[in-house]
């Protein structure tokens, strides 16, 4: 890079042709060795994240490395209610709180119907094939946000095969210590 920028500067000095074919050989064999570098650093945290012996701590900073999930370092904006301006997260809690409360409140005298007719059809258990589950992540779009479970749609995408599958929802049973974990959840994050 340091070449290809020395030979930039000479050839916009001296106006040379040679030195600017010169800088275009430089400046597009750079530019192919940083998307190779990409790419192996792509396949590089695509093994990591699919190792099953990666304590979960390390997977789920390489989850985060690829999925872009941070916490954000702007300030949340101010919010006005009744004319008044709120600016300290706390009061900014409480209004949402009120606010919320207020639109969720429940009738607890009222009382149940004591004849309820069963359901007209009785949902079936759902069965999932390992095939359905990798169709639906060949069609994955991979620019959609992550799902509630927290997985970014390109981490699925590069999953390829079933065993890999089974490490996601092991790795989020240890960090949340959830003792099942469905692949319904897998199936519905970032989908659709």
């Amino acid at each position: 890079m340091r070449q290809r920028n020395r030979i930039h500067y000479k050839a916009k000095n001296t106006n040379n042709c040679i030195h600017w074919q010169k800088f275009r050989e430089l400046r597009n064999e750079v530019i192919d060795l940083v998307r190779q570098s990409k790419e192996q650093y792509k396949q590089k945290l695509t093994k990591e994240i699919t190792d099953k012996n990666i304590p979960p701590g390390k997977w789920w900073r390489i989850v985060k490395s690829i999925s872009k999930l941070s916490k954000s370092r702007e300030p949340t904006p101010f919010l006005k209610s009744e004319g008044q301006i709120f600016l300290h997260p706390v009061n900014k809690a409480e209004l949402f709180n009120s606010h919320f409360s207020n639109i969720s409140k429940i009738d607890i005298d009222a009382e149940l119907p004591n004849n309820v007719p069963d359901p007209p059809f009785k949902m079936e258990e759902i069965i999932i094939t390992e095939e359905e589950v990798l169709d639906q992540l060949k069609n994955l779009n991979c620019n959609k946000p992550s799902g509630p479970d927290g997985v970014s749609p390109r981490i699925l995408k590069e999953i390829k095969s079933g065993e890999t599958l089974r490490i996601i929802p092991s790795h989020c049973a240890e960090q949340f210590h959830i003792i099942k974990v469905s692949y319904h959840l897998l199936l519905n994050s970032g989908m659709s």
